[in-house]
């Protein structure tokens, strides 16, 4: 099993055999964070600060 790995132009590492393989495993089992939560938590983010920018303006300061 040959597996590359690419990030810059430049910058190229070669892995083969049972490193590849273990580097496979490693990066398949890693988490992936739940899109769902990721959005439910910006449109919270999102509500606190149209809130904020609404309470600031109502008493009068800059926004």
């Amino acid at each position: 099993m040959i597996w590359r790995i690419a990030r810059r132009k430049h910058n190229v590492v070669l892995v083969f055999g049972k490193q590849a393989k273990v580097l496979r495993e490693m990066l398949d089992s890693a988490v992936v964070p739940d899109r769902t939560a990721l959005e439910k938590e910006a449109d919270e983010f999102e509500q606190y600060m149209l809130k904020k920018r609404e309470e600031t303006l109502a008493r009068g300061e800059k926004w």
